[in-house]
């Protein structure tokens, strides 16, 4: 299972790395195409290209958002714990052990 989510992880990875290349360079060659007016489709798929990257910027801002916000509170969270548990062995209850 956990090799499983490796794998669509890394996938998923590629999938976006791919899409940001390719309309990165579509935007790069068709940047300065010759209009034909309203309706042009070169113009509807530069758009498009632009929407993609922009959401994929999105994702990838709130994406590190999320981690660094999972990272804090999992250290709170553990200093916390550290903090309420009491650590009861037999050398802090400074009690002999005989056989």
């Amino acid at each position: 299972m956990k090799q499983f989510k490796h794998m669509v992880a890394l996938f998923l990875i590629i999938a976006v790395t791919i899409t940001t290349f390719y309309h990165t360079i579509y935007i790069i060659e068709h940047q300065d195409h010759v209009c034909s007016g309203e309706g042009c489709e070169t113009c509807v798929q530069l758009e498009i290209s632009e929407q993609t990257l922009s959401s994929i910027k999105s994702l990838w801002i709130v994406g590190f958002f999320l981690l660094g916000s999972f990272c804090s509170v999992k250290e709170v969270t553990i200093a916390l714990i550290d903090q309420v548990t009491i650590h009861i062995t037999p050398i802090t209850l400074k009690v002999k052990l005989l056989n």
